[in-house]
């Protein structure tokens, strides 16, 4: 599914409209989603960083892919930066996001397989057999239900459905 973004400023530069477009038939976009934001609030997201500002965008409506808000937090920047431009539109497309993987900076990469290994370890021991849990019930405590006699059935002619001829 192919997204558009058109990110612009009010006419009196109070606040930044975010518009999301949905392409619903080939070459057709449709604005699904229009949120308002206080420039004030904007300016000093951006002052803060990239991740400042991707957290004042997002909300429980708008709330697109890490790639694509990314994306559109560096378009809003831009467009904070240049004084002059008017708006800035962000066509992207599912179909490019697929495949693509990306590494977020805080995650922690293993530097070698030793390391993988090591954690490693912590998940076997999940998997250890030995519990010392004193809820535990082993098998051989288990007590056996009685089972109770099945009740008995029997058909009689009385019970047969009345069939018409």
């Amino acid at each position: 599914m192919k997204q558009k973004y058109l990110i612009s400023k009010s006419d009196d530069n109070k606040d930044l409209i975010i518009k999301e477009l949905a392409e619903l038939d080939r070459g057709v976009f449709s604005v699904i989603y229009e949120e308002t934001y206080d420039a004030e609030a904007i300016s000093s997201a951006i002052e803060k960083g990239t991740e400042a500002l991707v957290s004042a965008l997002r909300n429980h409506a708008l709330y697109p892919v890490r790639f694509a808000m990314k994306k559109i937090a560096e378009a809003v920047a831009d467009l904070y930066a240049s004084g002059t431009q008017e708006s800035i539109e962000i066509l992207l497309d599912d179909m490019d996001l697929l495949g693509q993987e990306e590494i977020d900076e805080e995650e922690e990469i293993p530097e070698s397989i030793g390391e993988v290994e090591s954690k490693s370890v912590k998940i076997d021991e999940l998997l250890d057999d030995n519990l010392e849990d004193e809820n535990y019930v082993d098998d051989d405590e288990l007590k056996t239900i009685a089972a109770s006699p099945a009740p008995s059935f029997k058909a009689t002619s009385d019970d047969s459905p009345d069939v018409e001829d």
